[in-house]
């Protein structure tokens, strides 16, 4: 089997790709458990016919560069499909495997509408975003519950768009995305791909600033400095932000702000078994 592609009339062109590994969703810890198996075993799996669980066992296979050429030049319209969806997942999670450029993971038809700093390995930011699901998924078991979701800093979005597409895999329904201090580009990107995300309500929201989000006193699940973009608060008052019982607070930047303990004017009052947490800058970052 191969990628085909068509050509419609009015010069629109199609790509089908044949990968049905999916599931209507996937179960919780999949997506970390699959990670591990690249893009090209699951080109070999399908060609063979072969399972997906009997290609992990085998190990490796060659790298097709036919697919890496295909899902680098996806549409954003082809991600509506959930195979296309966490091929493009992959992708990202192969790194260095995918792409010659070893500190950006973002594919070529993303970068133009989302983006992330390339201060940080692919190793390392994937690390993290697979330690945030896994927390989401233990946290927050009942995935029809409307989570409230908070970027910190969130500049270019891509981190934020992985993770949400992620969960939306995982069968995560309602989500009330908070942004701060995004591109105009990035949010309104974001607002557009998830308002049409099928079976999906995800909510997209923008604020110049956490305190601006502060100032809602909306309590939330999941709060998340990434790709932290400068959103130093120069406010002399401080703000407090409240974390949901199971919630989760995480910082993984560079520099400032590291622990969250230590955002600027900002007092974090978290429920019980709440957990806030620093993702520490790694060797392969």
């Amino acid at each position: 089997m191969a990628v085909s592609s068509s050509t419609s009339n009015n010069g629109t062109i199609t790509r089908s790709y044949p990968f049905q590994t999916l599931p209507t969703e996937l179960k919780a810890g999949q997506i970390e458990s699959i990670s591990q198996v690249t893009l090209a075993k699951f080109a070999e799996a399908n060609k063979r016919g072969m399972p997906i669980e009997q290609a992990v066992s085998e190990g490796d296979f060659t790298l097709k560069n036919e697919f890496n050429d295909h899902t680098q030049n996806m549409s954003w319209e082809e991600l509506y499909n959930r195979d296309n969806l966490f091929l493009c997942m992959m992708m990202i999670k192969a790194g260095k495997a995918f792409t010659k450029e070893v500190r950006n993971r973002v594919p070529s038809f993303i970068r133009g509408d989302l983006n992330e700093c390339n201060c940080r390995n692919p190793v390392a930011r994937n690390s993290t975003d697979s330690f945030i699901i896994r927390e989401i998924e233990r946290r927050f078991p009942d995935k029809s519950k409307r989570l409230t979701y908070v970027s910190f800093g969130s500049e270019g979005c891509f981190s934020d768009w992985v993770i949400l597409s992620q969960l939306s895999l995982l069968g995560y329904k309602n989500i009330d995305v908070h942004l701060t201090a995004p591109t105009k580009k990035a949010y309104d990107k974001m607002a557009a791909f998830f308002s049409q995300f099928p079976g999906a309500d995800f909510k997209i929201f923008k604020h110049d600033s956490l305190r601006e989000f502060g100032s809602l006193q909306k309590p939330c699940d999941i709060l998340l400095a990434l790709d932290f973009n400068g959103d130093f608060d120069k406010e002399p008052n401080p703000f407090e932000i409240s974390i949901n019982d199971n919630g989760l607070a995480l910082s993984a930047t560079h520099g400032a702000p590291t622990d969250p303990s230590r955002w600027p004017n900002c007092n974090l009052k978290m429920g019980a078994k709440a957990l806030k947490t620093f993702r520490p800058w790694t060797k392969e970052g």
